[in-house]
C-alpha cells in the first residue's frame, strides 16, 4: 500500500523555507511520551526546539527511553547497558495561538512531520525506521512565558510494504505532555520616544514614526465625538458571526478585521493585524483604569505574541469579535468571562487622533 507521502513532503519544504532564522521567537520545551507504535510501547523523554516566523514554526525533537536516559538514577530505575528506545522527529507546526485562534486560553496547533523510531531487543538487536507522521496539540499557559503543553501523533512508516516492518516497530499514536519555555518574541512594541514639535501619528504600518509617551485620562473633546461615532459603528454590528481572516459584516469578522473595519467607517486607518495594530497610535498603561472609550486593549498567547483586541467600551464593558463569543459581542469585565479579558491584557493604544498631525501613508 503506497503512504501519501507527497503532501507531508511539500509541507516539511515550506516550512524549512518560511522559517530559518526563527524571526518571531523560539520555544524550547520538555516533554514525556508513551509510544505506541513501538512493542512494548515505551515511556520516554526528550527535548524539542521550535523556530517561530509568524503562525508558522519548524520544530525539531529527540526522545529516549526514561529507563535508558540520564534522569533514570533519580527515578530509581536500576543502571541500563544501552538505549532501549528512541525517536527523533523533524515537524512543520501551524500555530492557532500565533494566528489569533486562541480560544480563552488554549493555543490549538496542527503539525505534520517526518523522522524515525526505534528499539533495542532483549537479545541486543535492533530495529529503527522512518515514518511520516501529523498530530494536534494544545498549548495552556501558566505563566507569561510558560506553558504546559499536551500532543498527539500518528506515525505511519515510510516503508510502503507493511509485511516487511518488523513486529515490534511499526505505526501508531505517541501521546506526549511537557513543558515550554516561549523565547524572544515581544507582546507588543517597546514604548516609542518623545518626538520634538507637533507630534505624528502613523497607522498604516507596524512601527510607525515615534509617538509621545504613555498616556491617559483626558482628551479633546473632538477625539470623544470620533469615540462616540466609533462605539455606535461597532454597536451596529453585534451579533455578525467570527470568521477567522474575515473582514466585512458580510463574510464575518475576526478580532482585527472587525477593529480595522469599524475605525475605517469612521476616518481612522489602523494595520490589519492585531500585533501591527498593537504598535499603531499612542500608548497607553495596559491597566482598564487607565482606559477611555474607544481604546483598544490587547493580548497575548502564552508565546508572547499579541494574538487579539478589543475595543474599550467605557463602563467596563469591551466590544471585540470573539471565536469563543461566536461573533460580534460585549463583555463585562466585572463578569466571569470578563475577568480573562480585565487581568490579561498585555497592552493598550489609543488611536483616535487628538490634535497634532494625523498621517495617513
Amino acid at each position: 500500500m503506497q503512504r501519501p507521502t507527497t503532501p507531508a513532503a511539500c509541507l516539511l519544504t515550506a516550512g524549512l523555507l518560511a522559517s530559518p532564522l526563527a524571526g518571531q521567537g523560539i520555544t524550547l520545551s520538555a516533554f514525556t511520551a508513551v509510544d505506541q507504535g513501538l512493542e512494548p510501547a515505551p515511556r520516554t523523554i526528550g527535548l524539542a526546539a521550535t523556530g517561530w516566523a509568524g503562525a508558522a514554526g519548524l520544530r525539531v525533537s529527540g526522545a529516549m527511553d526514561i529507563q535508558s536516559s540520564p534522569v533514570a538514577p533519580l527515578l530509581g530505575y536500576p543502571p541500563a547497558d544501552g538505549t532501549r528506545a528512541w525517536a527523533a522527529d523533524a515537524d512543520l507546526v501551524l500555530s492557532g495561538g500565533r494566528a489569533g485562534l486562541s480560544l480563552l486560553a488554549i493555543d490549538p496547533a496542527l503539525f505534520v512531520g517526518f523522522g524515525v523510531h526505534g528499539r533495542r531487543r532483549s537479545d541486543g538487536s535492533s530495529a529503527t525506521i522512518p515514518a511520516w507522521s501529523y498530530g494536534a496539540g494544545i498549548s495552556v499557559p501558566l505563566a507569561s512565558r510558560v506553558s504546559l503543553d499536551a500532543e498527539g501523533r500518528y506515525r505511519m512508516p515510510h516503508q510502503s510494504d507493511d509485511r516487511l516492518l518488523p513486529a515490534d516497530v511499526r505505526g501508531g499514536w505517541e501521546m506526549r505532555a511537557g513543558l515550554a519555555l516561549h523565547l524572544g518574541a515581544l507582546r507588543a512594541a517597546p514604548p516609542p520616544t518623545r518626538t520634538r514639535g507637533m507630534p505624528t501619528i502613523r497607522m498604516g504600518r507596524a512601527g510607525g514614526t515615534p509617538a509621545p509617551a504613555p498616556t491617559s485620562g483626558t482628551r479633546s473633546a473632538s477625539a470623544d465625538a470620533v469615540a462616540r461615532n466609533v462605539l455606535d459603528t461597532a454597536d451596529d454590528y453585534v451579533g455578525v458571526p467570527y470568521r477567522w481572516g474575515g473582514e466585512s459584516p458580510r463574510e464575518g469578522f475576526d478580532c482585527s478585521g472587525y477593529v480595522q473595519y469599524v475605525f475605517a467607517r469612521n476616518g481612522v486607518r489602523v494595520p490589519r493585524v492585531s500585533r501591527d495594530q498593537a504598535r499603531a497610535g499612542r500608548p497607553v498603561s495596559p491597566v482598564v483604569s487607565a482606559l477611555l472609550p474607544g481604546d483598544l486593549m490587547f493580548y497575548a498567547g502564552s508565546d508572547g505574541v499579541v494574538n487579539h483586541v478589543a475595543i474599550y467600551a467605557g463602563g467596563d464593558r469591551i466590544i471585540h469579535s470573539s471565536s469563543t463569543g461566536r461573533g460580534v459581542r460585549y463583555d463585562d469585565l466585572s463578569s466571569r468571562r470578563g475577568r480573562y479579558y480585565a487581568t490579561r491584557m498585555v497592552a493598550a493604544r489609543r488611536v483616535i487622533p487628538d490634535g497634532g498631525l494625523f498621517f495617513l501613508p
